[in-house]
């Protein structure tokens, strides 16, 4: 079974967690220093983190940031802890789809979901090698490295299960999946 990710947070690993005030783990997050209303579209929102200089930084960084902006999805994704190409890339992904009203095809062709531990984000075939070796290297707490690691091609939506530190598997994935350029 896939590890949750609030699970990863109260194991103490994950940094931060978005989740609903209705969630059935509200009543232990709620202990921790927390933001509410943070999805302006639900107002049931809460992110939640390990520690009140996250907190803190987290809405310094947001002080007259626009809602659902690429400035947005970048902060909040680094606050979740995610690795910061594949953040930045999924903002921009964000950018585009506002601008042209519909899911970036270089998504569709080259996006990759990655899930380990209580880690759920996107990236991209490019660099996802470099992604996984940043988290695996930045998230080393026990209870991380018990989990294996899920690749999904989003294009073919077909997921490999990686164990824990099988970086060799995990190149083979990209190499595998990568679509050649056009010449």
């Amino acid at each position: 079974m896939k590890k949750r990710w609030y699970q990863a947070f109260l194991d103490g690993y994950k940094p931060a967690v978005l989740e609903l005030n209705t969630h059935q783990t509200y009543s232990q997050l709620k202990e921790y220093p927390h933001i509410t209303h943070v999805l302006p579209h639900e107002p049931r929102s809460c992110l939640f983190f390990q520690n009140d200089t996250l907190m803190n930084d987290f809405k310094n960084r947001m002080d007259g940031v626009q809602a659902y902006s690429g400035a947005y999805h970048y902060h909040l994704g680094i606050a979740l802890g995610f690795p910061e190409r594949s953040v930045q890339y999924y903002a921009h992904m964000r950018e585009i789809e506002e601008l042209v009203g519909e899911y970036p095809i270089d998504e569709v062709e080259n996006g990759v979901g990655v899930v380990w531990a209580g880690f759920y984000f996107s990236s991209h075939k490019a660099f996802v090698v470099d992604e996984i070796n940043w988290l695996w290297k930045t998230y080393t707490h026990k209870e991380a490295v018990k989990h294996p690691l899920y690749l999904t091609d989003k294009k073919t939506d077909k997921t490999l299960e990686i164990r824990y530190g099988d970086f060799d598997s995990v190149k083979d994935f990209a190499k595998t999946h990568l679509v050649p350029a056009h010449t």
